[in-house]
């Protein structure tokens, strides 16, 4: 794998020797990723879109629709409202997901429709203590 940068660090191309893959990234004036080109030899193979609002947050991306942010969602167990910020809900791969956030600000679940998904627990420093994650059925935890 070979990457090329620009002058203030960006990668604007990757090249994979072995599967003859090249992608090229093209940047915003405030060096955000707005475009991915790939290749697979002389084959096209497609160009990415991103898009932003004016504060910064994702608007669109290849495989996410639905996006909102500073939006407290019907699903969440938690009160808090989220922070300007903060992604409050998107679709992915056809999933609409719901996050939900505590009072400083933590992400706290990841829902689906009313579908728990994951769990995040912190501690007093806001550090995160445990991820407790649902989608395959049984919880599967991860403690820090």
């Amino acid at each position: 794998m070979s990457y090329s940068h620009d002058a203030i660090g960006n990668v604007i191309s990757r090249h994979d020797s072995n599967t003859f893959l090249n992608e090229v990234f093209a940047y915003d004036d405030l060096n955000r990723l707005s475009t991915v080109t790939r290749t697979q030899g002389t084959t096209a193979l497609g160009v990415e879109s991103y898009l932003y609002d004016p504060w910064g947050n994702l608007l669109a991306k290849p495989g996410l629709s639905g996006i909102g942010y500073q939006t407290k969602e019907t699903q969440c167990s938690t009160s808090a409202q989220p922070g300007p910020h903060a992604l409050s809900r998107a679709t992915i791969a056809g999933v609409a997901k719901q996050y939900c956030y505590d009072l400083a600000g933590n992400q706290t679940e990841t829902r689906a429709g009313a579908t728990l998904e994951r769990q995040i627990s912190y501690t007093a420093a806001d550090q995160v203590k445990e991820i407790k994650s649902y989608a395959a059925g049984a919880p599967f935890n991860t403690k820090f």
